[in-house]
């Protein structure tokens, strides 16, 4: 018997360890500047959620009636390709959300990636978000920031109109 067969026929010394596996695949990915958007699942009291982040922070929060697969497309459409199942690089993000379900936080430290976020929403979530932590916003944000909700209505409208 050769040593091909030898191995073959003997039981692996090793048994495969995908999350060992993955985890250094995101790390040489990460290292190496390819990395660009990484996500995993956390348990939350709504069911299972998906955080995407990129080195400038939060990118993403998905919830389970919007499935994996449609939202990790969206992603390498909007933002990367380079996206990659990498739970240690969302391990800052999952702390603090499950400090927040289990009732111990009520401020989010997080830095945040804008990427997604463009018009009207950015104004109310750069500019004036942080006023209203924990409090009321609709029609108060818009009448601070100078624009009624029919503008509003009417912007976004006018967008989605070919």
């Amino acid at each position: 018997m050769n040593e091909l067969e030898r191995r073959l026929a003997s039981p692996p010394e090793k048994a495969f360890d995908d999350q060992r596996l993955r985890a250094s695949l995101a790390a040489r990915a990460a290292t190496d500047g390819l990395l660009d958007v990484a996500y995993a699942t956390l348990d939350s009291p709504m069911g299972e959620l998906l955080v995407a982040v990129t080195p400038r922070g939060l990118l993403r929060v998905a919830y389970p009636h919007e499935g994996w697969e449609p939202v990790l497309s969206d992603l390498a459409e909007r933002v990367s390709p380079r996206i990659l199942d990498a739970p240690e690089r969302t391990d800052a993000t999952r702390r603090e959300l499950d400090a927040y379900f289990a009732g111990h936080l009520r401020a989010f430290d997080l830095p945040i990636d804008w990427s997604l976020v463009h018009g009207f929403a950015t104004l109310v979530l750069e500019g004036h978000l942080a006023h209203f932590q924990n409090g009321p916003a609709g029609p108060g944000v818009a009448h601070q920031l100078g624009r009624t909700l029919i503008e509003r209505f009417v912007e976004g409208w006018s967008n989605d109109d070919p």
